[in-house]
C-alpha cells in the first residue's frame, strides 16, 4: 500500500465526515420544510415528526467521498456505487409510499444479482483444519442472500435514535481493522468512508434525534456493509471467515434471527413488522431510550472486538471463543 493510497483512504473518511456534519442540518431543515417527515405512532418511539432526509445526507456524502478518493486504483466498480444509490432510492420510495414487502424483496434480490455481476461475490469457503474450497456457482446465491439479509437487518434494528448509526460505526471499525490485517484495501477504504459518515451524522441522530436515516439510509448502510464484508472478511483466507462479519454485525444479526423465529412460532407472516425487536423489548422492560441504545451498542462493541480476534484465530481457537461468547 503506497503513501498515496493511504492518504486517499484517510481523506475519504474525513470528507465523508465533513459533508455529513455540514450537510445534515441543511438538508434536515429542507426535509422538514418540504414535509418529508417520519410521524410518530404505531411501533415508533419518537413523539415529534422528524425528517428522514438523514439517509439522503449520508448517501450524497458517501457518493462524493468514494467518487473523489481512490476509485481509480482501488478495485470497487463504479456500478457498485450506482447499485447502492438504487437501494437507497428503494428505501426512500418505501418511506414515501409504504411499498409491499414482496416488491421490496424482489427489487433487493435483483440488485443483489447485479452486484454479483459487478464482481462482488463470495468465491471461497475455508475448510476446518486449513485450506480453502472454491464455491463455484453456489457463491452467487450465497452472496445475494448475504446482501439482502444485511439490507433488511439494518432496517429492522433502526428503531431507536442512534442505534443503527452506532452499530454501523462499530461494525465498520471492526471490518476496517480486519481488512487492514489482511491487506484488503478496498474494504478498508469503504469502511473508512462509512466510519467518517457516521461520525459526522451521529451528532444529529442521537437521542433526541433531529434527523432520521429512514428506510433509504438503513438500506444504503446495510448494502455497503455487506459489500465491505464480502470484499474484506469473506475474501480473506481465515479459518473463521463467515463468523467474522457475523460477529461484527452481531446485534442486527441476532435481532433478525429472533424476529424470524418469533413470527414463525406465532404463525405470523415473516415479513410483517411488529414491536418485539430487541430494542423494543429493552424499552418495554423499563430501560430508557438512552440506556437501551447504550446497552446494545456496548454489546455490539464487544462482539466487534471478538470479530477482530476471530480474524486472527485458528479454527480450534475460533470455535472455543465462539462457544464461550455463545
Amino acid at each position: 500500500m503506497s503513501y498515496l493510497q493511504l492518504t486517499s483512504i484517510f481523506l475519504g473518511g474525513v470528507l465523508a465526515a465533513a459533508l455529513c456534519f455540514i450537510g445534515a442540518p441543511i438538508l434536515t431543515r429542507l426535509g422538514t420544510r418540504w414535509g418529508f417527515l417520519d410521524y410518530p405512532g404505531g411501533r415508533k418511539h419518537h413523539r415529534q415528526p422528524v425528517s428522514f432526509f438523514g439517509g439522503l445526507v449520508i448517501c450524497l456524502a458517501i457518493n462524493i467521498a468514494l467518487l473523489t478518493t481512490g476509485l481509480s486504483f482501488l478495485s470497487l466498480s463504479p456500478m457498485v456505487i450506482l447499485l447502492a444509490d438504487l437501494i437507497f432510492l428503494l428505501g426512500f420510495w418505501d418511506d414515501l409510499c409504504s411499498l409491499s414487502p414482496w416488491l421490496r424483496l424482489v427489487i433487493q434480490v435483483l440488485i443483489g444479482l447485479c452486484t454479483v455481476w459487478a464482481g462482488i461475490r463470495v468465491r471461497f469457503i475455508t475448510i476446518p483444519g486449513g485450506g480453502m474450497s472454491e464455491l463455484g456457482w453456489i457463491g452467487m446465491p450465497l452472496t445475494i442472500f448475504w446482501l439482502v439479509a444485511l439490507i433488511n437487518m439494518m432496517n429492522l434494528i433502526d428503531g431507536l435514535d442512534g442505534l443503527a448509526g452506532g452499530i454501523t460505526l462499530i461494525a465498520s471499525v471492526s471490518l476496517c481493522l480486519v481488512g487492514i490485517g489482511f491487506g484488503q484495501w478496498t474494504a478498508v477504504w469503504l469502511c473508512t468512508v462509512l466510519v467518517g459518515a457516521m461520525i459526522g451524522f451521529l451528532p444529529y441522530n442521537l437521542y433526541p434525534a433531529r434527523a432520521f436515516l429512514g428506510n433509504g439510509g438503513a438500506y444504503f448502510l446495510g448494502y455497503l456493509l455487506a459489500v465491505a464484508s464480502v470484499q474484506g472478511a469473506l475474501k480473506s483466507p481465515i479459518a473463521m471467515a463467515l463468523a467474522v462479519p457475523v460477529m461484527a454485525l452481531g446485534i442486527p444479526f441476532l435481532d433478525m434471527l429472533w424476529a424470524m423465529f418469533r413470527r414463525l412460532r406465532l404463525g405470523m407472516p415473516i415479513m410483517r413488522p411488529d414491536r418485539s425487536h430487541l430494542h423494543h423489548m429493552l424499552v418495554a422492560q423499563g430501560w430508557s431510550h438512552r440506556q437501551a441504545v447504550h446497552k446494545l451498542l456496548g454489546i455490539s462493541a464487544f462482539l466487534g472486538m471478538v470479530s477482530i480476534v476471530l480474524s486472527r484465530s485458528s479454527w480450534e481457537w475460533g470455535c472455543l471463543l465462539m462457544s464461550v461468547v455463545g
